[in-house]
């Protein structure tokens, strides 16, 4: 459990990505180039992705995966990037090192076992995929990053 603070972030955004790898690929690399042109480090967990929508639930054609990055005070991104702010909150954390499979069943585990069990609620934010190694780093077919999921202690 770790209490993250708010962020601004930017956000490139690909629609329909686990059918068409690329589009993942495409938005991932939009938001790199400029943040290395902007001179913003993307190393350090600096950089994460938020899948908005649940494969099983959304066709994945309309599913939508967004890739974060923190901004500096006072930077504002090209148009074409959305600016997000991530509050300030408690986030249960695991760590996840592995191919897809290990990623979607370490979010299995917490979504359908560790957080009912937790006695927490899901606060009204998008989890996070973020990433302690960046993908062009380790390639796109292993990970290594923290699963992040936004909690609060249930209302009375």
């Amino acid at each position: 459990m770790v209490e993250r603070p708010a962020v601004r972030l930017a956000v490139s955004r690909a629609w329909g990505g686990y059918l068409h790898p690329e589009r993942l690929v495409g938005a991932y690399n939009r938001l790199r180039n400029w943040a290395d042109k902007a001179g913003i480090e993307a190393h350090g967990g600096k950089i994460s992705g938020a899948s908005r929508d649940d494969p099983d639930l959304t066709p994945l054609s309309r599913c939508r995966y967004d890739f974060l990055i923190e901004l500096p005070d006072g930077l504002v991104p090209p148009t074409h990037f959305s600016i997000a702010e991530r509050r300030a909150g408690l986030w249960a954390i695991a760590p996840v090192a592995g191919g897809l499979d290990v990623v979607d069943r370490a979010w299995s585990m917490l979504f359908k076992s560790w957080l009912p069990a937790s006695g927490l609620d899901l606060r009204d934010e998008p989890a996070e995929e973020v990433y302690l190694k960046l993908p062009e780093d380790i390639g796109w077919t292993e990970f290594d990053l923290l699963c992040c999921v936004p909690v609060a202690h249930p209302q009375n």
